[in-house]
């Protein structure tokens, strides 16, 4: 959760760019801990919601790394 609203914080105060590795990276692995505690909690919709957002994650990383 604190890397998601790092990331965030961040991208709305102009220290690191919204299309940058880092607000990437961030988001990626904020959704992955929710995703982990959602899962061990037995949250559906959290986790769902978590899977979705780290597939995000992933596919705009491969992109920038492609």
């Amino acid at each position: 959760m604190i890397a998601l609203i790092l990331a965030y914080a961040l991208v709305s105060f102009g220290v690191i760019m919204g299309k940058g590795i880092e607000y990437q990276l961030l988001n990626l692995t904020g959704s992955v801990g929710l995703l982990i505690d959602a899962a061990s909690r037995k949250v559906a919709q959290l986790a769902i919601l978590n899977i979705f957002w780290a597939l995000v994650g992933i596919v705009v990383l491969i992109h920038m790394i492609i």
